[in-house]
């Protein structure tokens, strides 16, 4: 078996079902990555793993074992090594609509899953981005809204996620205003002292600038 083998949407559903067949209670995990963009929001690119946000349940591991078993698909599923996203994501959860009867899989909200991608930044997560985009549209003004009011607490180099994030926008939104982007940085950018929420101040200074609108609103 090779260490790179990926897994499909199809091929990632029948071992979530074996899973569920064989926990003995209700148990949920929240899934992020490849995985959650396949089983929610309908990203058909193959990934070759299902990270968690969490460590595992030891249910869920004992699960996960028995279905490599019955499939013989050997999917690993691990909690993620390094992850980063929205500061209130977990307010916007989403379940996956499986008809599981134990197995309860939580994912984040696509605009969250879009952040924590970019927080990675490699281009098979903004091609995943694109792809989930394709399928369930993503808003501007939601993205530029939580990227200034919810990253500055992200533990990454400034000028790489600026610029990773204006790499995603441009190539989701074409013909997207750079100005608004570029204010959507500077009340980031107060957000990082403030760990991850805009401060008054830099509300205040952008809604001047605005009009009184946040720039993920003006039109």
């Amino acid at each position: 078996m090779s260490e790179f083998r990926k897994y499909t949407r199809d091929e990632l559903v029948k071992f979530v079902r074996s899973m569920d067949r064989v926990l003995e209670k209700p148990t949920e995990i929240l899934v992020i990555g490849g995985a959650a963009a396949a089983l929610k929001y309908g990203a058909t690119a193959s990934t070759k793993d299902i990270d968690t946000w969490h460590t595992v349940p030891r249910a869920v591991a004992k699960a996960a074992a028995d279905a490599r078993a019955e499939t013989g698909l050997p999917v690993p599923i691990e909690k993620a090594g390094v992850s980063d996203g929205p500061h209130h994501y977990e307010d916007r959860i989403q379940t996956v609509s499986m008809r599981l009867k134990k197995l309860r899989i939580l994912v984040p909200e696509r605009h969250d899953l879009a952040l924590m991608k970019v927080v990675r930044g490699d281009r098979h997560d903004e091609d995943m981005i694109a792809e989930i985009h394709a399928h369930q549209p993503l808003k501007l003004d939601v993205l530029l809204r939580r990227f200034e009011e919810e990253m500055g607490h992200v533990t990454k180099d400034e000028r790489i996620l600026r610029t990773q994030f204006r790499a995603l926008v441009s190539r989701l939104f074409p013909g997207w205003d750079d100005g608004r982007v570029r204010l959507a940085f500077r009340a980031w950018h107060g957000s990082r002292a403030q760990g991850g929420a805009a401060s008054p101040a830099a509300r205040r200074a952008t809604a001047r600038r605005t009009g009184g609108r946040w720039p993920c609103c003006t039109g």
